[in-house]
């Protein structure tokens, strides 16, 4: 036998998640206990398979919800870590690269909040020609590939035609990363 208040004090510990699963335990339990004492005839088969229908739907429904429930619960916890994960505030680091010049230095600044990037800059400092023009492509067009997005999910490769900058980015992505962890 279930024990009803046992039910009720652990949907209300869990919140919506489990108010689905108690209708339906309840309703299951009534219906089950109708079912050992009902007489065996054609009406109350009827009835009884009507109700059983009526349960399979509120389960439905209420597997439905918890989908739905779950997903909400999952993305706030998603965020939440995220929060605590990364402190909130303005981070800089250099990252380093190798191009066909030689070695290449860039200095990446992210301001953080949630776990989200919500501003960028970005500084190269190539002496060699092609480096400063690959440098100079890549500012241009980095920001759309990292503001806006959690820290985790920033993965600059190629912009504007520059193929190398952005492992030095990406370098001082990493290191901002680790101090930023709270």
């Amino acid at each position: 036998m279930i024990d009803i208040n046992l039910l009720s004090a652990t949907s209300k510990r869990f919140g919506k998640a489990l108010s689905p699963i108690l209708a339906v335990t309840t309703v299951g339990i009534l219906l089950a206990g109708c079912n050992a004492s009902a007489p065996e005839n054609t009406d109350d088969d009827e009835m009884m398979s009507s109700s059983s229908s009526s349960v399979e739907a509120m389960m439905e429904a209420s597997s439905s919800a918890m989908s739905a429930d779950s997903s909400e619960a999952m993305m706030s916890s998603s965020q939440a870590a995220m929060k605590q994960l990364y402190k909130n505030g303005t981070y800089s680091a250099d990252g380093v690269y190798r191009s066909p010049a030689g070695g290449e230095s860039v200095h990446v600044s992210l301001t953080l909040k949630d776990g989200a990037v919500t501003d960028a800059t970005f500084t190269g400092d190539a002496t060699h020609a092609k480096s400063i023009a690959m440098q100079a492509a890549f500012l241009e067009g980095f920001k759309e590939q990292v503001v806006g997005k959690s820290i985790d999910e920033v993965a600059v490769g190629v912009v504007n035609g520059s193929s190398l900058t952005g492992g030095g980015f990406m370098n001082a992505v990493t290191k901002i990363k680790a101090e930023a962890k709270a």
